[in-house]
């Protein structure tokens, strides 16, 4: 069974011919950034109709904090919009833009300490200009917020997949550092949940 990330009204704006229940488009979910999903609906619509539907995505960590009630987005069939999704529920809360941040870090792409700045610059300060120093205590500084994704002393979750392979490549001295700046953080809401693989 598919774990259902929203749920809204889809609207058949572009397609002559029914949408069917089961289709796997492709839509625009944030900044540019295409992602496919699962539309799960009871009947088939024509034309101008409406339905109430649900979405799975493919890689819901990909794209955290990005929808919001009443959010609308276009459907597309290949090239074409075929229709519209305006969401009226979230259900999967890492998705929701006004709840608590959430960002993933990915241990197969770290290699050296500086794989793991990139990839903390690239989720938390993404949209600005500012650029972290290279170190755990800048990092440490970072985590307070206010520099990019999240506000000064907002909760942040890390999710850290492959968190294994991270800590082969950093050394324990390394990993265990970061684990300890985020876990006894003084701002006392930020959060870290580690796997050997993938997660959510």
């Amino acid at each position: 069974m598919l774990n259902i990330d929203v749920k809204g009204i889809l609207t058949n704006t572009g397609r002559t011919s029914p949408i069917f229940p089961g289709i796997r488009p492709t839509t625009i979910i944030k900044d540019d950034y295409w992602t496919s999903c699962v539309l799960i609906f009871d009947n088939p619509i024509s034309l101008d109709e409406s339905i109430q539907a649900s979405i799975t995505f493919v890689s819901p960590k990909y794209y955290v904090n990005s929808l919001w009630l009443n959010k609308c987005l276009d459907i597309y069939e290949g090239p074409r919009v075929i229709g519209t999704f305006t969401v009226t529920e979230i259900t999967n809360p890492i998705l929701d833009a006004n709840a608590e941040k959430w960002i993933f870090i990915d241990g197969r792409d770290i290699h050296t300490l500086n794989d793991f700045f990139d990839q903390i610059e690239q989720k938390l300060i993404y949209k600005t200009d500012f650029k972290i120093g290279r170190n755990l205590n800048a990092f440490n500084d970072l985590l307070w917020g206010g520099f990019g994704i999240h506000e000064y002393e907002e909760t942040l979750h890390i999710v850290w997949i492959y968190a294994e392979k991270s800590k082969q490549a950093l050394g324990d001295k390394y990993f265990n550092k970061i684990v300890s700046i985020i876990e006894n953080h003084e701002s006392k809401n930020k959060y870290l949940e580690l796997y050997d693989e993938h997660a959510l």
